[in-house]
């Protein structure tokens, strides 16, 4: 096969080509599409987990459904041969991944949130009718909106185009984001969801030592064509593993993810176990799992996150801590995307960024420079459409763009704008600011310590990938199940109105008469 050699090459503008030859070997090689094999693994899988929520009852099924869902299926019913008709075999490849709606409809994440439809509405219909609307759901409403308002304004919009973005928004998106809101609502789920989710991690690690050594080939095997399957994979001491997941990237987030929440957990409960493993130990393996991956943003963003978890605990440095790494980061999208930091001219100008990617380049790390000038060439496309975007998902190519972004901001700003991008933002944002504001810093604490440790655990879950969505587009959206069971546990410890109040000194007396003193 030849078009392994070429992702790995060390010129990041190097195009994939595929002509017929090429894919005749791919297809005698095993790398065809297995369209029967992903067929049959999805329907096994939706009725497992339809059995599930029959068996175990919604909210352990959804948990299950959500974690497994993202492991096991297929990515998306990549066709090799279709996406070198339609020039989206470039390196690196032009899909954005997933999390927005491509030029494949049916992924893994429509295909889980359909199912997490279906089973909810025939399963879980009690916990529809106690749904509590918070004003924090509204930037969820209005993301997976963005293309009915894009369609609104722009009016050479295509109404069919806006309405299976929208579909697609809500079953990836939305659906996950509810199920957080109906069954991570408190403390007790949250801690089950954790476990879950290092256990589940911990169960990959066999098959990422076997990817590490012998290279990516679990998807191939299983489903055939992967586009991202050798892109990255030649690492310093072996491969880097990519299992099922949409990229090596991913696999390395969600490692990082699960050893964070194995710290957290370990913590909090030095003696606590994690199914048959203590949870020391699900600290030693899964630290040492995402150093054996080779994601440099999960190594570096994984120490971050636990930083963030230890300051954060604190009442005097945490409250400070939070307020200036929002304002970091919303400045860093202003100056990025209105183009007044440029990475090539800093390098020019600053001996210290000179030498920093000298270093990289030395050691055949080009990627992070690469993602920050990709940024900096779109930077005037995004502005062009800076109100509500492009409308398509290949929207860098209209203007001559020859390559995509590669974190999720300038993707979802180029597509939807700033009405998109907003909102998207603050599903992340918004639930670790509101559940800093009214249980982790609040004058007068309604949650226990224990919740308090639970909900900071899920405050720093959520950060780590959301920083790690600034460094690329293959987000994890079980995530954001996450951020919405933050919402819930907010609103069950939010004080009744009039509770707020200070005490009153001793002898207060109240000069609107003694009726008004209570």
């Amino acid at each position: 096969m030849r078009y392994p050699s070429l992702c790995n090459s060390l010129v990041p503008d190097t195009v994939l080509t595929i002509n017929e030859g090429d894919l005749t070997e791919c297809e005698e090689a095993g790398g065809a599409l297995n369209t029967t094999i992903m067929i049959m693994i999805t329907i096994l899988w939706a009725v497992l987990m339809a059995w599930r929520f029959f068996r175990d009852g919604p909210e352990r099924a959804a948990m299950i459904t959500l974690i497994s869902g993202w492991v096991v299926l297929p990515v998306a019913f990549f066709d090799p041969v279709y996406m070198a008709e339609t020039n989206q075999l470039e390196i690196p490849v032009a899909l954005p991944g997933v999390v927005l709606p491509a030029s494949f409809w049916w992924t893994k994440a429509t295909l889980l949130g359909t199912v997490l439809t279906i089973s909810t509405a025939v399963f879980g219909r009690r916990a529809l009718r106690g749904y509590r609307w918070s004003w924090w759901d509204l930037p969820i409403v209005v993301w997976c909106c963005a293309p009915l308002i894009h369609f609104l304004v722009v009016p050479q919009a295509p109404p069919g185009r806006a309405l299976s973005q929208t579909v697609y928004l809500w079953l990836s998106w939305g659906v996950v984001y509810a199920a957080g809101r109906l069954w991570l609502g408190n403390a007790r789920r949250l801690v089950e969801w954790y476990r879950l989710w290092v256990l589940a991690t911990l169960m990959l690690l066999p098959f990422c030592l076997l990817e590490f050594l012998i290279g990516p080939y679990l998807y191939e095997w299983l489903y055939g064509f992967h586009p991202y399957q050798w892109c990255g994979a030649l690492r310093y001491v072996g491969f880097r593993p990519m299992l099922l997941f949409e990229h090596g990237n991913q696999l390395g987030i969600w490692l990082a993810g699960g050893a964070l929440l194995a710290i957290g957990m370990w913590r909090c409960d030095t003696t606590g176990r994690v199914g048959p493993i203590p949870l020391w130990w699900a600290v030693i393996l899964l630290t040492g799992a995402t150093l054996m991956a080779q994601s440099l943003g999960a190594i570096v963003l994984l120490p971050l996150a636990v930083g963030m978890l230890w300051i954060a605990d604190s009442r005097r440095y945490g409250r400070l801590a939070l307020v200036c790494a929002a304002g970091l980061l919303m400045a860093y999208i202003a100056m990025r995307a209105l183009g007044l930091v440029r990475f090539e001219l800093l390098v020019d100008s600053w001996p210290v960024a000179s030498e920093i990617q000298s270093f990289f380049e030395s050691i055949g790390r080009r990627s992070f420079g690469y993602r920050l000038i990709r940024e900096e060439e779109h930077a005037s496309r995004m502005m062009n459409h800076w109100g509500f975007g492009g409308g398509v998902w290949d929207w860098w190519r209209a203007d001559g763009g020859s390559a995509r972004p590669w974190a999720l901001w300038p993707m979802a700003m180029g597509m939807f704008g700033l009405v998109g991008l907003i909102p998207m933002l603050l599903i992340f944002v918004g639930p670790i600011a509101v559940t800093c504001r009214r249980i982790l810093y609040a004058d007068q604490p309604t949650a226990s310590p224990a919740t308090r440790a639970v909900v900071l655990l899920g405050c720093a879950f959520v950060a780590l990938h959301f920083l790690d969505s600034f460094l690329n587009s293959a987000v994890v959206l079980p995530i954001v199940a996450t951020a919405g069971g933050l919402v819930t546990v907010v609103q069950q410890h939010a004080r009744p109105p009039g509770t707020m109040k200070a005490p009153r000194p001793e002898g207060y007396t109240d000069p609107r008469g003694p009726n008004h003193a209570k």
